[in-house]
């Protein structure tokens, strides 16, 4: 798992208005998240429970969104 990462955690930050989709796999330990525009590291580590977690997002602009994908430092 992905620090504090759980299927519920995944399905409220789907419910974010900004949150266009959630990719989670489980088995590649990777999540991709995709934006219609920035939000800031901080609230999404409070909202998957990773603030104590060593962890790094990649930020690519596409589309006029931003995908930001989790990855462990």
């Amino acid at each position: 798992m992905c620090g504090g990462i759980s299927s519920t955690a995944s399905r409220e930050l789907a419910k974010m208005s900004r949150v266009m989709s959630v990719e989670y796999s489980l088995f590649q330990n990777s999540l991709e998240i995709v934006l219609k525009d920035a939000v800031d590291d901080h609230t999404l580590s409070a909202l998957l429970d990773l603030e104590d977690s060593p962890v790094t997002w990649q930020d690519e602009s596409i589309d006029h969104c931003v995908r930001r994908t989790l990855g462990r430092s």
